[in-house]
């Protein structure tokens, strides 16, 4: 992912070097700084999943105050991020099946659109798998805290 920025970083440089010494800009240059940004965000998506450094907004678990209840809207979290990344998966595989039947290609480099959407779906589809993993042994754990308090 560092060497798909360093490449969209010397590409931009270049672009502007050119346009604004030369009136003479990269013509692909655009398509291909937004599709490296895209695999860039897209790749890095499974790995921030399953690490769980993905921006969390947690004003509501500080309201609540019940252990029982903040176990369960964890949980609730917990099952509704992978459900929404198999939505979002399945929708990008949707969209790279039309573009692909569609024809729809880059202006520039001519290149299949629908590829990368099935990229990105394939990517949020792995994020959502991390999800699950990353989720099963905090509920295993959480399980065990449970039995272990209930035959004390």
């Amino acid at each position: 992912m560092a060497s798909i920025l360093f490449a969209i970083m010397w590409l931009v440089f270049f672009d502007v070097f050119a346009r604004y010494l030369f009136n003479a800009p990269i013509p692909s240059a655009r398509e291909l700084s937004q599709i490296g940004l895209a695999a860039v965000v897209f790749c890095a998506l499974p790995l921030v999943a399953a690490r769980g450094e993905h921006v969390e907004v947690d004003f509501v678990y500080h309201v609540l105050t019940n252990t029982r209840v903040r176990a369960l809207y964890r949980a609730v979290i917990s099952l509704l991020c992978p459900a929404a990344c198999f939505v979002l998966a399945l929708q990008s595989l949707r969209l790279g099946r039309t573009m692909l039947a569609t024809n729809e290609e880059s202006a520039y480099l001519h290149f299949p659109l629908g590829y990368v959407a099935y990229g990105i779906g394939l990517m949020i589809a792995i994020a959502a798998l991390a999800h699950v993993a990353a989720a099963v042994p905090h509920a295993l754990a959480r399980g065990r805290d449970t039995a272990e308090g209930s035959q004390s």
